[in-house]
């Protein structure tokens, strides 16, 4: 079975529901989550989130996340810096 190379490998879910947990409970991750994407998405873009709940918040940097990963943009390495 080939693996479609626009989705995120089956093996990256788990820990992405890992960091959605800490994006959940530990603020300095949600800091660093945030940081994080107003880089990569750019300032304007990122200044729009600030209207959102928290949980929208988390959501949109959990999809930003996985585009990242199926893109090849990033590697799940560079978003294991970001959470520690």
């Amino acid at each position: 079975m080939s693996e479609d190379k626009n989705q995120v490998p089956y093996k990256y879910e788990e820990m992405l529901q890992e960091f959605r947990i800490k994006l959940e409970k530990d603020p300095a991750a949600r800091d660093r989550a945030c940081a994080w994407l107003h880089k990569t998405i750019g300032e304007e873009a990122a200044g729009h989130l600030c209207d959102l709940s928290d949980s929208m918040k988390i959501q949109a940097c959990i999809d930003h996340m996985k585009i990242s990963l199926a893109s090849g943009d990033i590697q799940i390495d560079d978003l294991k810096e970001i959470f520690g």
